[in-house]
């Protein structure tokens, strides 16, 4: 028999609180900076438009790695996590990601269509703006649907990571992706300077505009903890949830928990 090289579950590593926070309010996506430099043509020493090509934009990320093999990727995104099923993910309509190689022809091609939406200036535009202009934004938007899309779903195949800006290999998490549906009356993507021009508090209201990600308890295989101590006390703070799910459905979840220590050593 092969070995298995993707799984039926698709999991969402996080740490503690926010994993309570999913099984109790579903998955809230969030606006975040995506680094798509790998589309630039030519050595990185010439980029002299790099943050053109760093995009905010609302997303939920997941991996699609088989439960035996995802110790490396809970040391890198934390040893807490929700794993669910596939046909769940494509119901609603969670995608895997595009993963670009620098200097590639996929690269070069994302790139020349990237130059439009650049030019349009849709990606500078304050939210705040005057009608007219939101007027401008909201025909550029239409406009633009296929390139914005892609670039949501586009990510380098390896590049910097973390504080230390390790270079990691991303096409190893085979990651899928979750964006909110289109809407071209919102604002779609925003450009790394504008979007660190905003306060924690207009970047909250973002956020907080956002629909959830929702799931139900059959759609749910997996939770995991860091250890096997942390089991019981989890099982003890499932009954908070109880004004979503009824005591039935907590007693299944508590069968479906995994201590990440256990995995690591399994493998």
């Amino acid at each position: 028999m092969y070995p298995v090289e993707s799984s039926s579950v698709i999991f969402h590593f996080t740490n503690q609180e926010n994993l309570l926070g999913i099984l109790k309010n579903n998955f809230l996506p969030k606006w975040g900076l995506e680094d798509l430099t790998c589309i630039l043509p030519g050595s990185p020493d010439a980029w002299t438009e790099s943050e053109n090509y760093i995009y905010a934009f609302p997303k939920v990320c997941f991996c699609d790695i088989p439960l035996s093999r995802v110790a490396k990727h809970m040391s890198r995104y934390d040893n807490y996590g929700i794993g669910l099923t596939k046909d769940w993910a494509k119901l609603n309509g969670i995608n895997p990601v595009i993963y670009v190689n620098s200097g590639s022809r996929v690269a070069e091609a994302v790139f020349g269509a990237n130059k439009y939406l650049e030019s349009s200036e849709i990606a500078h535009s304050n939210p705040l703006a005057e009608e007219e202009a939101a007027s401008r934004r909201l025909e550029l938007a239409t406009k633009l649907y296929g390139q914005i899309t892609i670039n949501k779903f586009t990510k380098p195949y390896e590049g910097p990571f973390g504080e230390n800006d390790e270079i990691v290999r991303y096409y190893d998490e085979r990651e899928w992706r979750y964006v909110p549906p289109y809407d071209p009356k919102q604002v779609q993507i925003y450009y790394k300077n504008v979007f660190e021009s905003y306060s924690a508090d207009q970047i909250a209201e973002l956020n907080n505009s956002l629909g959830p990600l929702v799931f139900e308890p059959n759609d749910i295989r997996y939770l995991i903890v860091r250890s096997e101590g942390e089991i019981l006390p989890l099982m003890d703070r499932l009954p908070e949830l109880k004004s979503r799910y009824d005591s039935s459905v907590i007693r299944l979840l508590t069968s479906r928990i995994l201590a990440a220590d256990n995995i690591k050593q399994d493998v």
